[in-house]
C-alpha cells in the first residue's frame, strides 16, 4: 500500500522535464528518419513570412512560416512554396529554435502520406540541419550550402 502511494506521489509531482525523457536531438531524429525511410524529400527554403497561427496556451507558442523552395536537396517535391509550423509542444520539450525571420534559411524534411502526397515531417534552421547530418547530405547531393 505504501509503495503504491509513493509511486502515485512521485508521478503526481513529476514536472515537465520528465515528459521529455524521450527527447531526441535533431541528429537522432533525422538518422531515424533516414533509417526507417520516413524521409522522402528534403528542401532548402527561404522564409518569406511568419505568423503566430494560434493563441499561446500553457507554454506553447505555435507559429507558421511560409517559405520559398530554394533547392531540392533530395527526392521530389514540385511546389515552389510551402508552409510549416512549430511551437505546438511544451517549452520543456522545445528544441529552443527562435521563430525565424524573413530571409532565414531552413531545411524541410518531407514524408509521404498514404495517398503519396508529401507533407512536412521535420523542419530545422539550416545550421542545425547541417550540423546534424552534413556528411550524409553532402554525400548524396554533392553540395549542401
Amino acid at each position: 500500500m505504501r509503495l503504491g502511494l509513493m509511486i502515485f506521489a512521485v508521478l503526481a509531482i513529476s514536472g515537465p522535464a520528465e515528459a521529455c525523457r524521450s527527447y531526441r536531438s535533431p541528429a537522432q531524429k533525422l538518422s531515424e528518419g533516414y533509417g526507417t525511410g520516413a524521409i522522402s524529400a528534403i528542401a532548402r527554403v527561404t522564409v518569406e513570412a511568419v505568423s503566430h497561427n494560434a493563441a499561446s496556451f500553457a507554454d506553447a507558442h505555435p507559429w507558421s512560416a511560409t517559405a520559398a523552395v530554394v533547392q531540392l536537396v533530395r527526392g521530389t517535391y514540385a511546389p515552389t512554396r510551402l508552409r510549416f509550423t512549430r511551437g505546438w509542444g511544451s517549452a520543456a520539450c522545445d528544441e529552443g529554435y527562435a521563430v525565424p525571420k524573413v530571409g532565414d534559411q531552413w531545411i524541410i524534411y518531407f514524408t509521404k502520406q498514404q495517398n503519396g502526397d508529401p507533407i512536412v515531417w521535420a523542419s530545422y534552421p539550416a545550421s542545425i540541419a547541417a550540423d546534424a547530418l552534413a556528411p550524409l547530405v553532402i554525400e548524396e547531393s554533392g553540395n549542401f550550402e
